[in-house]
């Protein structure tokens, strides 16, 4: 069930040279077997910023809710740094989705300065729904290449994956844009440029209750 609309808003973040120079002086760790390129920061924005933290949750929530009305969320928050140089990065993202963990929306908020063209998110749909991403000969395999690990023909592992699905939007990497999807929505980096550092600021949903509000595609 579709409960999200996926939304762009541009100049999203108040002050993003803060968040940009946050993102940019967090420790993160190290590469390991993980479904996505890069690594994430040690600690949860939470951590890092009380003050960010809550300031984010009330212009994301904002943008699907009325907050006059009380509102119980779980979420997440982190940094994410991807470096092309890394010997584990393909130059595209891997399509997924990120409702495998029980997630109901999902998003980040580029902050890349002169970002080049083509490092977005593009989304997609499957060819063919009875298509499964396995765990044992794609999700495994790409956690070892992701962990800087030698992988034969990951190239060609990774086009038969591609090629299962449609692109159906691509949204251009533009610095201090919020991009948000539903959880259930296939999507990927669409590349990773050359030579430059990626930073994002990520967020998931993980639970919304509310007694007043529905969610916004079931209104």
């Amino acid at each position: 069930m579709k409960l999200f609309p996926t939304l762009v808003v541009d100049d999203f973040l108040d002050d993003p040279d803060y968040v940009l120079n946050l993102a940019k002086n967090v420790e993160y760790n190290d590469p390991g077997h993980t479904n996505h390129p890069g690594v994430a920061s040690k600690d949860h924005i939470g951590d890092i910023d009380r003050e960010l933290f809550e300031y984010l949750h009330f212009k994301l929530l904002g943008i699907y809710w009325d907050l006059n009305n009380k509102i119980s969320y779980n979420t997440r928050m982190d940094f994410l740094k991807i470096d092309y140089n890394h010997k584990g990065i393909l130059n595209k993202g891997i399509i997924h989705i990120d409702s495998e963990h029980g997630d109901l929306c999902a998003g980040l908020v580029y902050l890349n300065k002169d970002a080049m063209k083509d490092t977005g998110t593009s989304f997609y749909k499957l060819k063919d729904d009875s298509y499964t991403i396995s765990q044992e000969n794609f999700l495994d395999i790409i956690a070892k290449h992701h962990a800087g690990e030698h992988v034969d023909n990951i190239e060609n592992i990774c086009q038969d994956h591609y090629d299962k699905y449609d692109e159906t939007m691509r949204v251009q990497n533009q610095y201090n844009r919020l991009v948000s999807y539903g959880s259930d929505v296939y999507h990927s980096s669409t590349s990773y440029g050359c030579g430059q550092t990626r930073y994002i600021m990520r967020f998931f949903i993980i639970s919304l209750e509310s007694t007043h509000q529905n969610f916004p595609l079931l209104r």
